[in-house]
């Protein structure tokens, strides 16, 4: 059974704050986790700045095990940004172009 709360006090930061700023779970009787959404976004950056090396190989491993999810996500991201990706591969297309015609540029005057 769940109550609905229309505010609560954050266990982190100790202040009164809305119910939509509670992450939802099932484990708590209210509904909604005891620190706010705020505090616990600090407090995984905080752990994942510390703990780098765990979350890299526990991505590193879902991925392995995964792989036609992988897939799956990564060309419904690239039909749902496809402009995004193609203009950026154009200006890296024309920064090379321009570094390549800069360089020759270069040569030619030292060769003179």
């Amino acid at each position: 059974m769940t109550v609905k709360l229309k505010k609560k006090i954050c266990s982190k930061c100790e202040v009164v704050k809305a119910a939509s700023k509670f992450y939802k779970t099932w484990r708590i009787r209210s509904g909604l986790s005891s620190a706010c959404k705020e505090c616990q976004n600090a407090q995984k950056k905080k752990w994942r700045a510390a703990n780098w090396d765990k979350e890299y190989e526990a991505h590193k491993r879902y991925r392995k095990k995964h792989p036609e999810q992988r897939l799956a996500e990564s060309k419904r991201y690239r039909e749902k940004y496809r402009e995004i990706i193609n203009e950026k591969a154009r200006l890296k297309a024309r920064v090379k172009v321009r570094a390549k015609r800069a360089e020759a540029k270069k040569s030619r005057a030292t060769n003179k």
